[in-house]
């Protein structure tokens, strides 16, 4: 498959390290401290997540604000771990995320399964307000 590409969507930045990423994430959960990484073109897909990377997820909300999922999607043996950011230094355009991208790291949880729909559903309706502005 082509590095850029995935059936559910268009995706830009092979420079994303998301393994480096997760372990960092993982390390300064809740420190508020800032984590700098590039992540590239993630695309909003229909039910409220971004691919960034083929099993990887990452979801814009606004050009402000983030929800970071690290790892793999959660199934019934395992869980994801989410992170909670603002997100500065960073272009967005369409749904789309662009350059270097400085993560502030404002709360992490363990959740089990993907966002409620409730969450997803207001995450989309904040996405379509932002792409009409």
């Amino acid at each position: 498959m082509d590095s850029t590409k995935n059936p559910r969507g268009t995706f830009v930045g092979a420079k994303v390290d998301l393994e480096e990423c997760t372990r960092r994430f993982k390390l300064l959960a809740q420190s508020g401290e800032e984590v700098k990484g590039v992540f590239g073109g993630a695309v909003i897909e229909g039910d409220g997540h971004a691919h960034c990377g083929t099993g990887k997820h990452f979801l814009i909300v606004t050009n402000e604000r983030a929800i970071f999922s690290a790892g793999e999607p959660p199934t019934e043996e395992n869980t994801d771990f989410w992170v909670y950011a603002d997100i500065t230094g960073a272009e967005a355009k369409k749904g789309l995320i662009t350059g270097d991208v400085i993560l502030t790291v404002k709360a992490a949880k363990k959740q089990f399964g993907f966002m409620q729909k409730t969450e997803a559903d207001t995450a989309v309706a904040l996405i379509r307000e932002q792409i009409k502005a």
